[in-house]
Formats: C-alpha cells, structure tokens, sequence
C-alpha cells in the first residue's frame, strides 16, 4: 500500500494559499481570470478554492452567478 505523503512546506504554502489574506482586488482577478486549461477536475479545483475566496469576500453573490461564471469560463 501507497502511503501518501505531503511536505510540511507543500501544506504550509496550500494552507496559506487557501486562507492568506489577500486584497480584494486579487481575489476578484483571480476569479474572473480562471479558464480551464486541462484537466475538468483540475479547473474545478481552482474554481471552488478561488470560488470559497470569492463568496466569503463577496456573501451576496448568488449561486447562480458562480454557476454562470464557471460554465463561461469552460
């Protein structure tokens, strides 16, 4: 069986990837910037992780606008 490993800086860098502060402005340009460009699942990754950025900066965006901005951004 496979252990699965992960490097102290690989987390420290993805935990603060995820929950750093960031400007508002980066975040915003993060989002509207995503495109796929690979992998479905890869795209979908970012998207939910810059998505999660974006809802928690922005609570009155609709989950009609994230699902609109994801299809578009395909």
């Amino acid at each position: 069986m496979r252990k699965f490993e992960v490097s102290w800086i690989d987390f420290a860098e993805d935990l603060c990837d995820r929950f750093g502060e960031r400007s508002m402005t980066d975040v915003i340009e993060e989002f509207n910037n995503l495109r796929q460009e690979g992998l479905g699942i890869e795209y979908q990754i970012r998207f939910e992780k810059s998505g999660s950025l974006m809802w928690s900066s922005k609570p009155t965006l609709t989950e009609h606008y994230f699902i609109s901005n994801f299809i578009s951004s395909l």
